[in-house]
């Protein structure tokens, strides 16, 4: 981009200067030479004719370097398209490694929330007994508790296959360079994290449990499958 500021600024250079020179040229008569500079008091004399010689000099030079810079501006001109594509391929391949980049930082992000969640839900499968509690109420019964804790059991159990799914699918590079199946992965497990975070510490009721895990694991664990029948059903490549 430089190089063609640079050329733009040298071609309206050369054309100012030949314009310049043309209006110049256009105030002497036919035959006229061209005006001297001011003498200064001590200068010495010079003849006609040495001030004929010095004008037809000043022509020549000045003619030679308008037609120098001229042909420099064409040059450019002519080497524009080359200059363009070089720029435009240097942009391409600078797109090319900043989506390599955020492509790259998009896996771990992905794989570190999936892991998140799932250290979550181990965690509430492990110690089930205060959440079970919470969605009792203050008087209830064996069969009630063990009603509630079978719900609590396979909804964590239903987690963990869906977990499952992902992880097979995003380690075997089914959906490890897919930026969709990333972003809705990172979103949806983020989301989980914390609320689950809070369904923890809080003691929420299981009904909410529900909604989380509607919510922030069937969703991300679908699109997983349905990427599963498109490479492997219709061929297609994984990304």
């Amino acid at each position: 981009m430089a190089e063609y500021v640079r050329s733009e600024a040298t071609l309206h250079r050369s054309i100012f200067f030949l314009r310049a020179t043309h209006m110049l040229w256009s105030n002497l008569e036919p035959g006229s030479a061209w005006p001297a500079p001011a003498k200064p008091a001590h200068s010495p004399q010079i003849s006609s004719s040495q001030k004929q010689r010095l004008s037809q000099r000043f022509h020549s030079r000045t003619v030679a370097y308008i037609v120098r810079h001229f042909q420099q501006a064409l040059r450019l001109d002519e080497l524009w398209p080359v200059k363009r594509a070089r720029c435009w391929r240097r942009m391409r391949c600078s797109c090319m490694r900043c989506s390599m980049s955020v492509l790259s930082s998009l896996v771990p992000a992905r794989f570190l929330t999936l892991i998140a969640h799932l250290v979550i839900v181990i965690i509430i499968f492990w110690s089930r007994e205060n959440s079970v509690r919470a969605c009792l109420p203050l008087d209830y019964t064996n069969e009630e508790y063990r009603l509630e804790d079978t719900r609590l059991v396979v909804a964590l159990s239903v987690t963990l296959g869906l977990f499952a799914i992902e992880l097979v699918g995003f380690l075997c590079g089914v959906s490890m360079f897919n930026n969709n199946q990333a972003l809705l992965s990172i979103g949806c497990h983020a989301s989980g994290s914390v609320a689950l975070a809070f369904f923890l510490f809080e003691q929420w009721t299981c009904t909410i449990y529900w909604w989380i895990f509607g919510f922030c694991s069937v969703i991300p664990a679908l699109y997983e499958m349905i990427l599963f029948v498109v490479v492997f059903g219709f061929k297609r490549k994984p990304l």
